[in-house]
């Protein structure tokens, strides 16, 4: 989910790009975009909306694959509007009113709180693209090469891209930063130290989406306050509920050493946690046995320059 809020909140930085490259001079200009998470397939919609060549490399085989669960979309961005919101003690119990602030979102902007499917998002915003030929699957980038006048990636079937320039949209473990990172330490080696540091992991993060659960209202959005531990409830239409529960992690982790976890591991916390309150009357086990279930770090990204 973490990764995915930050994919989403670069929507702005996308939007400052496309409108930058839309300027009158940049007649056959060709932008290579690594990755197609939400941040890529965004930037693709844009600069095809402004008639910018463009190809988008993505290393998996599938456009909207069913990693991530969920994603909430702010009225900047705007399926599921949220309602009420409510903190909760570690024994599910209301700590103050519930709250539709929510609301002053829609009232301000017209724009509700919505929260869905991360896989719909992104097929939603694929089927969108006119030429669907400038989407590539299963290239995965190895190497970025800068020239003078552009830039060549190489992927690992041995195909290769020229463009002008290379849009970095793929997730926090970025190949393009690291890229990025390689040429610029010989001459600032004191900004990609203070970089490298500025990422940083101290919560692990288990996410799922539930099916058929009959417990809440669809529009609440719960959040429980456990010792060392959170919950992040959000119910939708039809029983589906998109759930996450956060653990304090032994140490504070720079990138580099940050833990991945199998989906053994996954289920593991799942079971360990599975008595832990949502509501007085409601368990996280009610949730976690069905449906996807998996786990990530919860990465820290504040760069400072």
């Amino acid at each position: 989910m973490g990764q995915e809020l930050r994919a989403a909140s670069h929507l702005t930085q996308i939007a400052y790009l496309a409108h930058i490259l839309t300027m009158p001079d940049q007649t056959g200009f060709r932008v290579m975009i690594a990755g197609g998470g939400v941040a890529g397939l965004t930037l693709a919609n844009a600069l095809e909306k402004a008639g910018i060549d463009y190809v988008l490399l993505e290393r998996r085989d599938t456009i909207a694959p069913q990693v991530g669960a969920s994603i909430g979309i702010g009225p900047n961005g705007c399926r599921e509007p949220i309602i009420w919101m409510a903190d909760r003690d570690d024994q599910g119990r209301l700590v103050c009113p519930r709250s539709d602030v929510c609301r002053l979102g829609l009232a301000r902007t017209g724009y509700d709180f919505l929260w869905g499917d991360r896989q719909i998002l992104l097929q939603t915003l694929f089927e969108n693209i006119q030429d669907k030929g400038k989407v590539l699957l299963n290239k995965n980038i190895v190497d970025i090469e800068h020239q003078s006048h552009g830039v060549i990636v190489r992927c690992d079937d041995n195909s290769s891209f020229k463009g002008d320039i290379l849009a970095g949209a793929d997730g926090v473990r970025s190949r393009t930063r690291e890229e990025l990172w390689k040429l610029a330490k010989p001459i600032q080696p004191e900004l990609v130290r203070h970089d490298e540091n500025d990422m940083s992991a101290e919560y692990r993060c288990l996410f799922g989406i539930a099916s058929g659960v009959q417990l809440l209202e669809a529009g609440d959005f719960d959040i429980g306050y456990h010792s060392g531990r959170s919950t992040l409830t959000i119910a939708g239409k039809n029983g589906r509920v998109y759930y996450f529960v956060f653990e304090r992690l032994k140490a504070v982790y720079q990138i580099g050493d940050i833990p991945h976890y199998s989906q053994t591991e996954a289920e593991k916390f799942a079971i360990q946690h599975r008595d832990m309150y949502i509501r007085p009357d409601i368990k996280f086990s009610d949730f976690s046995k069905s449906g996807l279930v998996d786990e990530s770090p919860a990465w820290e990204i504040v760069f400072t320059r």
